[in-house]
């Protein structure tokens, strides 16, 4: 498979109103919560942590080619008993706050927010992935719906919340008619089968029941029109196929930067299948690159991972208990938070794609909103 990388770029930046990054930059990653393929059963998936654990690619980045830091002496200062820095050797507790208050938490956080470096992350939600391809085939048969891109996000959403309250109906009905390999002279059944399910239980008195409704109504035109332009001629029951495409994604999107990926056995190869061409000549971006044997991509682990529990513990953490946090008792965490926070705004600012969530967007406020409830604790 050939891909023209100037012009999905440029497709994208459209797409998303930003601008085009077009500096020489260098990223190391790292990965978490890769669950192979995301399988459909008729009860439910093949890896329910899959249902609430992002997978997420991610690390450090710098500008040009020379790193500004050395990450010896900060690996030093942890006093690991493995020579290998990685996450799962500074983390020893499933308390977050117990972790963020730790010393080497607070090393290596202080090390990094000092460090020169940019973070990066790009995350996906696998139920909320499986499920847009659903809403964006409405869109392509009924191209004459001129929708803003914030609305179209709204209606995502309001999709996916209702889903996930309603997985026990949800799941049998998607299973049924092999999502998401729906047979074209199965369409009106499934559109119909759909509709039914969500007008026996949405409220449109409520806000985000109006969104679904929304859903409900188009949905209902492509049954008459019988097409789900997404949902046809892929594997049946695979709600995630892959993770590639992500990798893929950061090439194109910081063509100018060099990309160093830790070693993926799968990943690897299917990006090998994948020809990028710029201005009609073969480009390469990117390697692969043992773990063992760079920093870089050990930093990028302790990165990915921190950031894993860290949305772990926004998304399972009532509001009411993060306002409640002993200040006192947590005054380390606090202050570390606050680190990440200003590092996690400040990849931002030098560009909107160094963050990227391919997820719902209600799920991503609320996490920026309670980190920020913690951050604000720090100054108070």
């Amino acid at each position: 498979m050939n891909v023209d990388v100037d012009m999905i770029r440029q497709m994208d930046a459209e797409l998303h109103g930003l601008p085009l990054c077009n500096k020489e930059m260098t990223f190391y990653y790292d990965e978490t919560g890769n669950c192979g393929k995301f399988i459909l059963r008729e009860d439910g998936v093949n890896d329910p942590t899959a249902l609430t654990n992002d997978f997420i690619l991610g690390g450090i980045a710098f500008d040009g080619r020379e790193c500004p830091t050395n990450a010896v002496k900060m690996i030093a200062e942890l006093k690991l008993q493995s020579q290998e820095l990685k996450f799962k050797n500074i983390c020893r507790t499933h308390d977050f706050m117990a972790f963020m208050n730790g010393r080497r938490v607070s090393i290596y956080l202080d090390w990094l927010y000092n460090s020169g470096l940019y973070v990066h992350f790009a995350t996906i939600n696998n139920f909320y992935y499986a499920l847009v391809d659903m809403v964006d085939s409405l869109w392509d048969a009924q191209p004459e719906l001129a929708f803003s891109y914030e609305w179209v996000m709204q209606i995502k959403s309001a999709f996916y919340h209702f889903c996930k309250e309603h997985l026990d109906e949800v799941w049998p009905l998607l299973y049924l008619f092999h999502y998401p390999n729906i047979e074209k002279d199965q369409v009106q059944n499934f559109c119909r089968a759909f509709c039914d399910l969500i007008q026996s239980h949405n409220d449109e008195t409520d806000p985000q029941g109006f969104f679904v409704e929304c859903f409900r109504q188009m949905l209902n035109q492509s049954r008459k029109r019988g097409s789900l332009s997404f949902l046809h001629d892929n594997e049946s029951n695979i709600l995630v196929q892959e993770y590639y495409s992500l990798y893929l994604g950061r090439c194109y999107t910081f063509k100018y930067a060099i990309h160093h990926f830790d070693y993926e056995k799968v990943i690897l190869p299917k990006m090998r299948e994948v020809v990028l061409l710029s201005e009609g000549k073969e480009f390469l971006n990117y390697d692969f690159i043992d773990s063992k044997k760079d920093v870089l991509v050990q930093v990028s682990d302790v990165f990915v991972g921190l950031l894993a529990k860290l949305f772990s513990y926004l998304d399972d953490t009532p509001f009411d208990d993060i306002k409640g946090v002993d200040t006192n008792k947590n005054s380390q965490a606090l202050a570390n938070l606050a680190k990440l926070d200003a590092l996690i705004h400040r990849a931002a600012a030098y560009h909107p794609m160094m963050i990227q969530n391919v997820n719902d967007t209600r799920l991503v406020q609320e996490r920026a909103y309670k980190l920020q409830t913690l951050v604000r604790m720090v100054k108070e």
